[in-house]
């Protein structure tokens, strides 16, 4: 397959290694230095990932959509700007080509822990969701003007695991310390209640806590399920014995989660038929929406 990369930072690159890894023909652009190739690449091209900077998402996948290409932006799936335009460009999208794929790169939903939590849930595990917190601490070496803010980047991931498993929330505080150059660059705290649980869910995470740490739990009514990321563990806790144990343990990692996620993407447009764990335009949409009103209740909108 012919895939066009938009975007040579580091998940670009790392998309373009993995992609000829999986065999196909790869064509890139870097809109850092390149102003004329991205047209070309687009209309040589099978399929688009689009990596480049958050403030091209959108222009990027309009035109690649609009050329009737299939296509995979990165999260977030978009910079700002309200969300009725991103369905409308899905619907003119899905016009022009009725068969196309339209992914977001949510990566984390290959992460095996990820996948048995979700079985977990769909199967009603643990009962019925009490309340749940997600939590993402990791040191960022970018420059401050280059990480988009923590809840439009590193928290986008979690916001969008809370939606995989617990459905459709809404965001009801947060709080997020400004830098002197006014971004939320430092950490974060989101409230948010969903329809499917009974109390508080939680998203939260920093940019400066080293080792990395990434985790989150889920309270049911017959049992909770306490998940470490970093370690690949799944524990769970009865209420009948009250004792929490392993109950799986992943042996993948997340350079291989990103391979499964290109080939997830290259194999639905292949067969016809999305991926299970690939995330969709409407979930990257939904991610936005989360990510917006989050960055309102903290006044940075």
């Amino acid at each position: 397959m012919k895939i066009g990369v938009l975007g040579m930072g580091s998940i670009g690159k790392k998309h373009i290694t993995n992609l000829e890894t999986l065999g196909h023909e790869v064509a890139r652009h870097d809109p850092a230095f390149q102003t004329s190739k991205r047209e070309a690449v687009i209309a040589w091209a099978d399929a688009i990932i689009v990596a480049s900077p958050t403030a091209h998402h959108v222009i990027d996948f309009h035109d690649a959509a609009a050329a009737g290409k299939h296509v995979l932006v990165e999260k977030p799936f978009a910079c700002d700007g309200p969300t009725d335009i991103l369905h409308n460009m899905l619907k003119s999208a899905y016009l022009i080509n009725k068969n196309i794929i339209i992914a977001t790169g949510f990566n984390l939903r290959f992460h095996s822990c990820v996948q048995e939590v979700k079985k977990l849930m769909d199967k009603r595990y643990i009962g019925d969701p009490v309340c749940a917190s997600f939590t993402v601490n990791q040191l960022s070496s970018k420059p401050v003007y280059l990480r988009d803010g923590i809840i439009r980047n590193w928290l986008s991931h979690e916001i969008d695991l809370a939606h995989f498993l617990l459905g459709n929330g809404t965001v009801e505080s947060c709080v997020a310390p400004i830098d002197e150059l006014g971004y939320d660059s430092k950490e974060a705290f989101l409230g948010m209640k969903f329809d499917n649980v009974r109390d508080k869910v939680f998203v939260q995470g920093d940019y400066y806590t080293n080792p990395e740490q990434r985790f989150f739990w889920i309270e049911g009514t017959d049992a909770s399920l306490y998940v470490n990321l970093i370690r690949r563990e799944v524990y769970a806790k009865h209420k009948k014995d009250n004792v929490p144990k392993m109950i799986f343990q992943g042996n993948d990692s997340f350079d291989e989660n990103y391979i499964e996620e290109m080939r997830a993407f290259t194999g639905s447009i292949t067969t016809g038929f999305p991926n299970p764990w690939l995330a969709t335009a409407e979930d990257g949409i939904r991610a936005h929406t989360t990510v917006m009103e989050a960055r309102k209740k903290a006044g940075l909108e």
